[in-house]
């Protein structure tokens, strides 16, 4: 116990640590959200005229939402005990942002300024990369807008920060401000009590309008079934006067038809199921008729068969037999060729390397690694040469068994082709200890059906650890020198000379020291080449990797350096235009292009890491490149904007006849159908986009003769946005118009057809011998709008049940034929003139029938 303590109390002590340590929380101001954490933290990618910018944007959302932007975590080297990226390591990273998120909002709620109701907080680390975002406490509790039981509602504003955040775009700070613009909207979506209100009432009217037309297909079947109707009809006048009431009306209708409706379904449904057990009965009696002719005809058929497959049988029997014995014959034969194959194909593998034995024999000698290594090819081989004589053994021995097999007897087919299958024990003593290097004697279990696999895999890694230990020897026959010269040693260090690259990137070579370093290192690896080969030859390896690694980083950071030279401006032209904004302006792309130059020139001089420099110059190259859209868009602007303003007239026109179009036919289709509230709902936000349109249009105006080309251009490309949206809002209207129409008429048809139906049904009831089995159709006839999809199944209810009654008529009329059929037949053919009468109206019935068929917290972490 005493030794296991002192094992665990150091990484105990070192957690410990790492959690007791917090963020400094700032002190909050007026008007500023966006905080660096420690204040002089100039953020990367983002700086601190970026800081600015973002305060502006979210300092005019609706609700507060803080931004702190840390250099570091405290706690951040716990992370170094695994891979970055490993499940472990994220997980540990999320784990320290989110504690150290919720501990600077515990220290924040003692500020006067920090809104721990309706105030989000989301914190971004550069070291490690990740970010927390907390919600305020009224969205969590109130709203249920929190990380709760696998339901993530951050997830799709916290995807917004990542596509922004990530490459190729490399831009948190519009991802920040996106993002937050996206949770403000949701969160007044879903706290506004306008919005709230209007979603309720929608969800009423839904309610309303399935109750209505459930009343209307109740009181039909009410009507069909001569069940009474009580007051549904009075409450369905009632209830259409109340469609366009308050939402309390809309509701107390909705709870009226919902009574009066009740029992009306259930005396339904007792008829029904009346009409059902009546048809059970009479499938019942038919079904036990149907049992008795089929017993009947079975008798004398047995009969008739019997002496037939008394014959037959034996025939059958020596056929079945010469056959299983082929299938046998054919499986073992095909078995123990596909065994002598793999043997086969593993011995052709294993005779290259039992070839070149004699070449590492003596590496049993070495030590370290080499040892290792030579030890592992030893078991392998031995294990192959071992599964070789077993697996031939075996196969042998099941052919020898399979030999004793005929057709009048295949039991030894059957347990050869079992043998050949099942494992086996093997004494590894019957093998030729010159074929073996050790001297196993042992019993080993044998998988004849893992054999093949086994084998290669151990002939994969044998054969790479053979090549290495061959290639490793072969060091001890020339000088180590030659594997490993200087010459391109001094290549790497003349070309980080012309690169201007810090000397403290070639210290990683082991031939970056003086003359003597470099006799001393080579005097280390004579000796060790000796003692273990595998050991050398990795020194060796290791070395020449670096030389590969360092040379890769040399050519791309020259690549770098040529695209620099392509891509720097030295000035930006002087644009006829008003002052734009800090993002906007090419002279401020510009200087922070230079900075990242700078930056790039220093990492050059100085960096230790070639992945560093690179990374400093695609900055620098992205910088140059903003740069440049920066200026190509500004002048567009200057040079379009007058000229889209001009374009934008016809686009409006259209969509304002688009619009009138749209509303007309939801008038229309208003006055015969209830199901238009989509369609208003889908006029409603297109004329709210045309009238944004309008109003962006002449903004858009108004910056052209201020001079403002930019925001200009802009608005133009946010009112066209408009007008797309007028268009597939009104189109779609249009559409939900359209489809109502379709179905009125499908409606109409059905009606005008449905007289016809009846009459041919009532006609083919009466060959059953039934009269007047329904009268005459009765088309209800409603005020106002109708559900027509309510209209049209209520007629298919109708038909079906004229379709019901029909076939219960014909049901019954077969089963009293059946009746009289039985009872007027004593004997198989006592009265033929019957029979033909009976079976010919048995025909007559059928053909009839056969033409009528029919997270704990609820905050959200991750990495980016």
């Amino acid at each position: 116990m005493k030794h296991l303590r002192v094992f665990v109390f150091p990484p105990l002590v070192a957690l410990v640590a790492g959690a007791s340590a917090q963020l400094d929380a700032p002190t909050l101001q007026a008007g500023r959200f966006v905080y660096a954490i420690p204040d002089s933290f100039a953020p990367p990618l983002i700086e601190r005229a970026g800081m600015a910018e973002m305060n502006r944007e979210i300092a005019r959302l609706k609700f507060p939402f803080y931004v702190f932007l840390v250099k570091e975590l405290p706690g951040r080297g716990e992370l170094s005990r695994f891979r970055t990226g490993s499940s472990q390591f994220n997980s540990l990273r999320d784990r320290l942002t989110d504690e150290q998120t919720i501990s600077l909002t515990n220290a924040l709620r003692s500020q006067s300024l920090f809104d721990q109701n309706k105030g989000s907080v989301f914190l971004l680390s550069f070291d490690p990369r990740s970010f927390t975002y907390r919600p305020g406490s009224l969205w969590k509790t109130k709203y249920g807008f929190a990380n709760l039981n696998g339901n993530n509602p951050h997830a799709p504003y916290l995807d917004l920060f990542k596509q922004y955040a990530s490459k190729p775009a490399n831009d948190p700070k519009q991802g920040i401000l996106e993002m937050a613009k996206a949770i403000d909207a949701h969160l007044d979506d879903i706290s506004n009590p306008a919005k709230i209100a209007a979603r309720d009432r929608a969800a009423a009217i839904q309610k309303y309008e399935s109750r209505v037309s459930e009343a209307k297909v109740a009181l039909e079947q009410a009507y069909n079934l001569n069940v009474p109707t009580g007051s549904l009809e009075s409450a369905i006048g009632t209830a259409e006067g109340a469609r366009d009431g308050d939402l309390a009306a809309l509701m107390r209708a909705t709870e009226t038809l919902a009574r009066e409706v009740a029992p009306i379904y259930k005396a339904v449904s007792q008829i029904q199921i009346q009409m059902a057990q009546q048809q059970a009965e009479q499938l019942a009696v038919e079904q036990a008729r149907q049992r008795a002719e089929d017993a009947e005809r079975a008798k004398k058929v047995n009969s008739i068969l019997f002496g037939i497959f008394a014959v037959g049988g034996v025939l059958g029997t020596i056929i079945h037999r010469r056959r299983r014995y082929s299938g046998l014959r054919t499986e073992l034969d095909g078995a123990v060729a596909e065994k002598r194959s793999q043997i086969s194909n593993a011995g052709q593998q294993a005779y290259r390397m039992f070839q070149e034995r004699d070449t590492v024999a003596g590496a049993s000698k070495f030590e370290g690694q080499t040892k290792r290594v030579y030890d592992r090819i030893a078991s392998d081989l031995d294990a192959i040469t071992i599964g070789l004589e077993a697996m031939t053994g075996h196969a042998n021995a099941a052919e020898k068994m399979g030999a004793k097999g005929s057709w009048l007897s295949y039991r030894p087919l059957i347990e050869a082709v079992n043998f050949l299958k099942a494992p086996f024990d093997f004494d590894t003593g019957k093998v030729n200890r010159s074929d073996l290097f050790g001297d196993p004697t042992e019993i080993i279990r044998v998988e004849p059906d893992r054999f093949s696999k086994e084998m290669q895999n151990r002939f994969a890694g044998t054969s790479e650890a053979w090549e290495r230990l061959k290639t490793a020897m072969d060091l001890q026959a020339r000088p180590l020198e030659e594997a490993l010269p200087h010459t391109r040693w001094t290549e790497l260090q003349t070309e980080a000379v012309a690169l201007g690259l810090s000397p403290a990137l070639m210290a990683g070579h082991p031939l970056a020291g003086d003359e003597a370093s470099d006799r001393a290192f080579f005097a280390r690896l004579n000796t060790l080449v000796w003692q273990d080969p595998i050991s050398t030859f990795d020194a060796i390896e290791q070395a020449k990797r670096w030389e590969m690694e360092t040379a890769n980083g040399f050519a791309t950071i020259r690549q770098v350096k040529e695209d620099l030279e392509k891509a720097r401006l030295e000035s930006v032209p002087v644009f006829d235009t008003a002052p734009v904004s800090p993002k906007d302006d090419p002279a401020d792309r510009l200087s922070e292009a230079r900075q990242a130059e700078e930056a790039f020139a220093e990492a050059i001089a100085d960096s230790d890491s070639t992945a560093e420099i690179v990374a400093k110059g695609e900055i620098a190259l992205a910088a140059y490149a903003r740069c440049q859209k920066a200026i190509e868009t500004l002048q567009s602007a200057i040079e379009n904007a007058e000229r889209d303003i001009v374009n934008l007239d016809a686009p409006l026109r259209e969509a304002e006849g688009r619009l009138k179009l749209s509303q007309e036919a939801v008038a229309e289709t208003a006055r015969f159908h209830t199901g238009v509230n989509k369609a208003k709902s889908y006029v409603h936000d297109a004329s709210l986009s045309l009238e944004t349109a309008r109003k962006t249009a002449e903004n858009a105006r108004h910056a052209l003769a201020e001079r403002r080309h930019l925001d200009a251009t802009r608005l133009v490309a946010t009112s066209r946005e408009r007008l797309l949206e007028v268009g597939r809002r009104s189109g779609e209207a249009l559409h939900l118009c359209d489809e109502l129409e379709e179905v009125r008429r499908e409606y109409e048809l059905q009606v005008r057809q449905t007289e016809a139906l009846r009459a041919r049904l009532d006609q083919e009831a009466q060959r059953y011998g039934r009269r007047n089995l329904f009268s005459s159709y009765r088309t209800p006839h409603y005020s106002g709008p109708q559900d027509y999809g309510v209209l049209i199944g209520m007629l298919s209810s109708q038909q079906s049940t004229w379709q019901n009654w029909v076939d219960d008529a014909r049901q019954t009329h077969e089963a009293q034929q059946a009746a009289e059929r039985q009872s007027s037949s004593s004997s198989w053919s006592s009265d033929s003139s019957s029979s033909s009468y009976s079976s010919g109206d048995s025909s007559s019935s059928f053909s009839s029938d056969s033409g009528s068929s029919s997270s704990g917290s609820g905050d959200s972490s991750g990495g980016w």
